[in-house]
């Protein structure tokens, strides 16, 4: 699995599986899973699923501590799944791409691999039933 994310190039922290699913039959499943997330694209042919940014209003970060009335540090992540035919199955990656707020823009930070995990966990089981 190490091997075809480094391979493709993709970042860190990305997941990558393979599935016995012809790619139009994989694409239709992810694409299903991902609806109840703010897609902004889905290219078919491209093979690229991109959400738009979600703010997780569970993260508290604890490195920065609000001083006099600033707003606490807000998070922030966004999906790019990406599908690849391989003749007869399909590879999908996850890819999260994570900021922060900073005092007057979005600082990239290191996605946390269980958000990454658990929509990796509703692709594998949608696509295994």
């Amino acid at each position: 699995m190490e091997t075809a994310a480094k391979t493709k190039r993709l970042p860190q922290g990305s997941l990558i599986r393979s599935f016995n699913l012809d790619y139009n039959q994989a694409w239709e499943k992810v694409l299903e899973t991902m609806l109840t997330l703010p897609i902004i694209s889905a290219d078919k042919s491209g093979g690229v699923i991109t959400t738009d940014w979600i703010v997780d209003s569970k993260a508290k970060n604890v490195e920065v501590v609000p001083i006099f009335g600033a707003a606490p540090s807000i998070e922030r992540y966004r999906y790019v799944v990406k599908l690849y035919d391989m003749g007869g199955t399909t590879e999908v990656a996850v890819v999260q791409v994570a900021q922060r707020s900073g005092p007057h823009h979005w600082i990239d930070k290191v996605p946390a691999t269980k958000v990454s995990a658990n929509l990796m966990n509703k692709i594998i089981s949608n696509l295994e039933n």
